[in-house]
């Protein structure tokens, strides 16, 4: 496993560092990936600093601070150490060295490098030169055996710099990277930091700066010359790079000339290019051409979004919508707050893995309001304002071809809801906290084992599969608006149960699965369904549990109202079969089937499950529970 080295003096010094690699057994048993470059280190350094400076230094890993200058086991003058597991992100054997004894602590900083295991990662912040110029002759030795440029150091009065040990040709100098043995960024695809900042109708005289960045660096901003001050900003991204370019801003106002015109430089990209925007107010919306909104349509901006909002921040995917920062759960609107590597990283077997998500985004899924939950009978409360759900007459409605999309995600089998009678499916009623909830997608959940797969828990024991359809406040625009609301979303949560004939509806979108082998695969649906056929008999409908709690994947928003009912729909052994046959991974990479993505269960912290008045004692699964 790779270690990093985090060292960190005192300096007037801020840095984001992202080293990005994985790994995987092509054959043989699977091995979860890793990904160090997933851990996100920020160092930051003020100079000369003692206890009561405001100027705050520290090193942090994901947003948590292992040390900092407040703290006792911080040091004023030389290196603070900490060792990172890039595996779970979490650091540990906190050091501090001053160099400036010579030559007990420079030699103890030696010693300590020189005890690294080869192809640990040490990244460095130092002071000034006097640190240098003060080293024994050892410490010198130790940091130039792991390729840290120490004459450079003598050069300067502070230094960034990474190092491998054991490896000094892998370290960013030696790569072409910033000079003196320091580093900004390992720049790969994906992991590109992108920050945008929007402060509504401004001029060159407002303080409150709007701007682009990646990687810390300004692409424009509204103090610069290329910076429009109503419309459109936009520049292209090239994520091999981090690299901005092609900027571009359009006064919408005009029209039709310059509506038309950013209509004609987003259709000139080509499918896959990364288009990163800010907007102005509202009335650059209502302004836009017919050509331009649909241009933005087509590359996955929420207009209906731009309507409703005064600043607009927003990130797009030419040709591939369903990419978009606003379709993986990012701030909604077609908007973009940070890091696209952010709702790539988690997984359930790789990348942050399940058991890593309450640290790792710890935010979020750290809560106490968290999903799933185990569901334990005997400690309901009956409450009677649970009455029956209303559904939708588009719930008995067939559906047509293009009214559902089909995606494998690279963690469940989706279906968004597109067109046809099927954008009115939505449900009232059920003592929900407000009056309708609009159907967006459903999806699945199931193990690698019949004994396990749901994600709720029915007195301790899973069953094979559960169902999730998500409907959301139809108070707020859409799903990415609603997600970042408390009384945003309504998920209706059905177990499956092992029967012995095929469930009819699933067996209809099975037959499609050749096309979804691997994740980012997607297709329409063709054949014809419907919504009330995926679930169980209408007189068992009235049956269910409540209770408040969240998104079961990252970033776990807490803005769900749980309902799982009581009667379990019946699948049967050779379709649970077809859900294991799907890959979690791409079609270049090993088969890894996709199976096991669940979310474990999550401690209560006092909330009250909430009982229908006709919830009565449910059907256990009929699968023994795993050995």
């Amino acid at each position: 496993m790779a270690l990093f080295i985090l060292m960190i003096a005192v300096l007037g010094l801020v840095s984001q560092i992202h080293v990005c690699s994985s790994q995987f057994t092509p054959t043989g048993t699977y091995r979860a990936p890793t990904f160090p470059g997933m851990c996100k280190i920020s160092l930051k350094s003020w100079g000369y600093v003692d206890s009561d400076d405001s100027k705050n230094s520290y090193i942090k890993v994901n947003g948590v601070t292992y040390f900092d200058s407040f703290s006792a086991n911080f040091g004023y003058r030389g290196f603070n150490l900490v060792t990172l597991d890039t595996e779970t992100c979490k650091a540990s054997n906190f050091g501090h060295w001053d160099t400036h004894q010579i030559p007990g602590d420079a030699n103890g900083l030696a010693a300590y490098i020189n005890g690294q295991p080869d192809g640990t990662h040490i990244l460095g912040v130092i002071s000034d030169s006097a640190t240098y110029t003060s080293l024994g002759a050892s410490a010198v030795a130790a940091l130039n055996s792991i390729g840290v440029d120490v004459p450079g150091l003598a050069l300067q009065d502070k230094v960034l710099f990474h190092a491998v040990k054991g490896e000094p040709a892998k370290t960013f100098s030696r790569m072409g990277k910033k000079g003196g043995g320091s580093v900004y960024y390992d720049e790969k695809p994906g992991v590109c930091d992108v920050s945008m900042k929007s402060w509504g109708y401004i001029d060159n005289g407002d303080s409150k700066n709007s701007y682009i960045k990646v990687n810390g660096v300004s692409y424009m901003d509204s103090l610069s010359a290329n910076f429009g001050y109503r419309g459109f900003n936009l520049i292209i991204l090239d994520t091999s790079t981090c690299k901005a370019s092609n900027f571009g801003h359009w006064d919408t106002h005009q029209v039709p000339t310059e509506a038309n015109a950013l209509a004609a430089y987003i259709n000139g990209q080509p499918d896959g290019a990364h288009i990163l925007g800010v907007i102005s107010d509202s009335a650059t919306y209502t302004s836009l051409g017919v050509s331009a909104v649909s241009a933005l349509q087509s590359i996955g901006v929420d207009v209906n979004g731009l309507r409703l909002q005064d600043k607009v921040l927003f990130h797009a995917v030419k040709g591939r919508p369903q990419e978009t920062f606003a379709q993986k759960d990012r701030a909604g609107g077609g908007s973009i707050y940070l890091e696209e590597k952010a709702a790539r990283v988690w997984g359930y077997d790789t990348g942050v893995t399940v058991d890593q998500w309450n640290t790792v985004y710890a935010v979020s899924c750290g809560g106490l309001k968290q999903s799933p939950i185990d569901i334990q009978t005997n400690k309901l409360t009956k409450n009677n304002a649970l009455t029956a759900f209303s559904f939708s007459s588009a719930y008995d409605a067939l559906s047509t071809t293009g009214s559902y999309e089909m995606i494998n995600n690279g963690h469940t089998v989706q279906l968004n809801v597109l067109a046809g009678p099927q954008t009115t499916l939505s449900i009232s009623g059920g003592g929900l906290p407000s009056p309708t909830y609009k159907l967006a997608q459903f999806h699945m959940h199931w193990g690698g084992e019949d004994c396990t797969g749901s994600e709720h828990t029915l007195d301790g024991q899973h069953f094979p599969m559960e169902l999730h359809l998500v409907h959301f406040n139809t108070k707020y625009a859409d799903l990415s608006t609603a997600v970042s609301q408390p009384d945003g979303l309504a998920v209706l949560g059905f177990f499956a149960d092992v029967g012995s004939v095929p469930h009819k509806a699933l067996d209809l979108l099975i037959a499609q699965f050749a096309q979804l082998k691997y994740a980012g695969s997607k297709v329409n649906v063709t054949s014809s369904f419907k919504m009330s056929d995926m679930l169980p008999a209408k007189d068992k409908l009235p049956d269910f549990i409540r209770y408040n709690g969240s998104l079961t994947t990252p970033t776990c928003n807490e803005v769900v109202t749980w309902s799982v009912f009581e009667e379990p729909i019946k699948v049967s052994a050779s379709q649970l079969e077809a859900l294991r046959s799907l890959s979690h991974g791409t079609a270049d990479e090993a088969d890894h089937p996709l199976e096991d993505n669940y979310r474990p269960t999550q401690p209560l912290n006092g909330r009250i499950v909430f009982a229908s008045p006709t919830y009565a004692y449910p059907p256990k699964p009929t699968t023994a529970p795993c050995a």
